[in-house]
């Protein structure tokens, strides 16, 4: 009898755990921030958000409590009083047959003064030290704007992780649901806050500022085992290639396009890079520093890379990789360099899914005459689905005009459970305590 009961226990907990798993990765909130008041036609909720509108804003900031969460803004602008912070475009776009997400485009939070907009999360919902993917829509249908604005999210007040970015454009109306959104991946502190701050960099303009539509928030989901990493190596004249980083496969110096096959636990992937310059160095390039110091241990990965000197765009194509299937990406982009060069000591490189490829646009700034502390201070990490089965991506220089990719991570992501996988988990948990109690009776 013990040991029926002790099967029917274990079989209970794995039944929980299984239903743990399916809820870890379910969107935990969506947010559409709206104007509610009838200055012209009221905002109007995207089906599966819940509103953040007038009645939670107190002009320059407003704070709302969705079961688990409370959610804080600030940084809004005050036009009146009908207008606190928040502001619904009309006439604004329609929805199509690929594009629903009319509602959430159509209004926003808002500032004209160019100062970012914060947003933070508490509440039970968030757990302390936890990485969390935070998805955020920004687009304003201005019809007198003609800029293309770079929006930057930023972790802020203790939130670490790389910022993502949105490239939009008011006069180009999106055309699918994703368009002018970024996945950044932060991790709260250690108080249970996750902070982010919402910043247009430009160009500058009358009125401008940044726009916060909506956002989505979920767990980060679990990496699967890791499928390929790549160092990019400089071939030392009259000698081999510099060296490659201690668990990283060497992708060595190759003309414009190059190729490289790799067997990886995906099978065979071949991966294409295209656009590095092919002066007298061949495009690849090693500083020789930084070395090893202390919890950064990276030094042979930044020391080289690939690399355009004149605000170019270097390509990276991976194919062989999974159709529809989710894959984490890293990048790391870094030239650490106490030497004048004429090029300015920041650098900031973006990096951007394209063609078949979507997923988190990010960027990458350092500084080049300081030593990264950590393996990751030069690094971003996106979340990237291809439909064919290639992954392409573009590494561009947004200021300073230099271009540099050091290497990459590919693992693909752990598919999350369906939801009816969760409904089965409830039935069986329910049927086994059950069943567990009929047992003890007996």
């Amino acid at each position: 009898m013990k040991s029926m009961m002790h099967r029917l226990t274990h079989t209970a907990v794995a039944a929980s755990l299984l239903l743990v798993a399916g809820q870890a990765h379910a969107v935990l909130l969506s947010v559409d921030f709206q104007n509610s008041n009838s200055i012209s036609i009221p905002g109007v909720t995207q089906p599966g958000f819940v509103a953040f509108d007038n009645t939670h804003s107190t002009g320059t900031s407003g704070t709302a409590t969705y079961g688990i969460f409370n959610v804080a803004v600030s940084g809004l602008e005050t036009l009146s009083s009908t207008i606190e912070g928040l502001f619904n475009r009309s006439p604004g776009i329609a929805n199509s047959v690929a594009f629903t997400f009319a509602n959430i485009y159509n209004d926003f939070a808002f500032n004209n003064t160019n100062t970012p907009i914060t947003l933070q999360l508490t509440g039970a919902g968030i757990a302390p030290n936890t990485a969390y993917d935070l998805t955020v829509y920004s687009y304003d249908k201005e019809p007198n704007d003609v800029h293309t604005h770079t929006v930057s999210i930023s972790g802020a007040s203790g939130t670490t992780g790389t910022p993502a970015i949105i490239n939009t454009t008011p006069a180009v109306t999106p055309t699918s649901n994703s368009q002018y959104a970024s996945t950044g991946r932060f991790t709260s502190n250690g108080s249970g806050v996750l902070t982010v701050a919402v910043s247009d960099t430009g160009p500058a303009h009358t009125n401008w500022g940044p726009r916060l539509n909506a956002f989505q928030l979920d767990l980060a989901p679990a990496p699967g085992p890791m499928a390929l990493k790549v160092d990019f190596n400089d071939t030392v004249v009259g000698g081999g290639p510099s060296p490659t980083e201690t668990g990283f496969v060497s992708f060595q110096e190759v003309g414009s396009p190059g190729t490289r096959l790799f067997t990886t636990p995906e099978g065979t992937l071949a991966v294409t890079v295209s656009g590095h310059e092919t002066q007298a160095v061949g495009g690849f390039f090693d500083r020789g520093a930084p070395v090893d110091s202390g919890a950064f241990t990276n030094g042979e990965l930044y020391r080289d890379f690939l690399f355009h000197n004149s605000s170019g765009t270097i390509s990276l194509a991976i194919a062989g990789i999974k159709p529809g299937a989710q894959y984490e990406m890293t990048f790391y982009s870094s030239d650490r360099f106490d030497g004048s060069t004429g090029f300015a000591s920041v650098i900031t490189n973006g990096i951007f899914g394209v063609l078949d490829t979507s997923g988190a646009s990010g960027q990458i700034t350092f500084n080049r005459t300081i030593t990264a502390l950590d393996n990751f201070d030069h690094s971003f990490t996106g979340l990237f689905t291809s439909t064919t089965g290639t992954l392409n991506f573009e590494v561009r220089s947004l200021l300073g005009g230099l271009t540099r990719l050091n290497g990459f991570e590919l693992r693909e992501v752990i598919p999350v459970p369906e939801p009816a996988t969760a409904t089965l988990a409830i039935l069986g948990l329910g049927g086994l305590l059950m069943c567990r109690r009929r047992v003890t009776e007996i």
